[in-house]
């Protein structure tokens, strides 16, 4: 069996969003891996142009750093022929976590044009996951999807938690009982299906009677007016790195999903992991996964789908407003010991070691 030490990673990113959350996580468990050495081939910028920059650049670390595995990250669906012509014979490790087929299929991507295309969408995702020497998705549950609608080989494939940035998402000052009186509560979007916006919606809605307080950042103001809500306040954007500052004002946090759609009912949310890792009580949509979730013990569960249960859940944290600090305790302690960068890197170090075996 070969020997993992000093072995060279080459990390390669072509991505409208070049410092999504789950290249962040990818990247900073990496570099935790000891013995490895990783070199980017990753873009800097959004446009077309950047699968250019992503190429040339792979070029110059394949001519020059020669690395034994690379890593094609999220999302690399359109530049993965070209990438696996450049690193051929080399394994090549791809992070699928999500499918586009999937998206278009049931989330209606693209709405009719994606069905259209679907087919078509489907025998490429297919085909670059037959090519690949590893998948990574980012729950069980999705693993299973890739299994059941690609036939995928299950030793192929294997679940990787997204995490978030801990240098980003630090735990909040100690905790204790907020002397604000109602309760503030927080969510950002970008309005996608599977995160239910409409329910959070209605559940605000529901609420507005009650000393509690909404604020949401992202959405759509077309599809999803909010000016007849006195209790929500709605804020365009707000940068990445700023997003703690809002998390730290809140009492409690919204993580989802609640769309209550077909990829909502696979997904543990990055926003969820973000407010975990900064110990603030946060609301999550059930999912079929045992991953040590406890309602009213680590965090709230609610149904998804359900304004009802949403709507519960929130009336529950204002009345037992002094149990919330001990909630976001208790989440950040099951963060660190499942979703933590460390663990994640734990893991690609497993992935590592089993594609040098083969």
């Amino acid at each position: 069996m070969k020997d993992l030490s000093k072995k060279k990673i080459g990390y390669v990113l072509s991505y409208r969003a070049p410092r999504y959350v789950r290249t962040r996580t990818i990247a900073n468990a990496l570099r935790k891996i000891k013995d490895v050495e990783v070199y980017e081939a990753r873009n800097s910028t959004s446009g077309f142009l950047r699968y250019f920059q992503t190429l040339l650049r792979l070029i110059r670390i394949r001519i020059i750093h020669h690395p034994d595995i690379y890593i094609l990250g999220f999302r690399g669906h359109e530049i993965f022929p070209f990438v696996r012509i450049l690193t051929y014979p080399r394994a090549l490790i791809f992070d699928a976590m999500m499918s586009p087929f999937g998206a278009m299929e049931e989330e209606g991507k693209l709405g009719k044009l994606g069905k259209l295309l679907s087919p078509v969408v489907y025998a490429f995702e297919k085909a670059i996951l037959k090519f690949s020497d590893q998948i990574l998705t980012d729950t069980a549950l999705h693993r299973q999807f890739f299994i059941d609608v690609f036939d995928i080989f299950p030793e192929k494939i294997v679940p990787v938690y997204v995490g978030t940035d801990e240098d980003v998402f630090v735990p909040t000052k100690k905790r204790k009982n907020s002397l604000k009186e109602g309760l503030d509560v927080f969510f950002y979007s970008t309005s996608l299906p599977l995160h239910g916006v409409d329910f959070i919606l209605e559940a605000a809605r529901r609420l507005q009677k009650e000393p509690i307080r909404f604020t949401i950042v992202g959405g759509n103001r077309k599809h999803h007016p909010v000016s007849e809500l006195s209790n929500l306040i709605q804020i365009d954007w707000v940068e990445f790195e700023k997003l703690p500052e809002y998390i730290e004002k809140a009492d409690i946090c919204l993580g989802g999903p609640f769309g209550n759609t077909k990829q909502a009912e696979r997904v543990i949310t990055g926003k969820t992991f973000q407010f975990l890792a900064m110990g603030k009580p946060v609301v999550i949509g059930r999912i079929n996964e045992e991953v040590g979730f406890i309602d009213k013990r680590n965090c709230l569960f609610v149904e998804q789908g359900s304004p009802d249960s949403l709507t519960e859940a929130l009336l529950w944290a204002l009345q037992n407003k002094h149990q919330l600090p001990a909630i976001g305790e208790n989440g950040l302690e099951l963060f660190r010991h499942r979703f933590s960068t460390q663990v994640i890197a734990s893991r690609i170090s497993e992935v590592l070691n089993q594609v040098i075996r083969v």
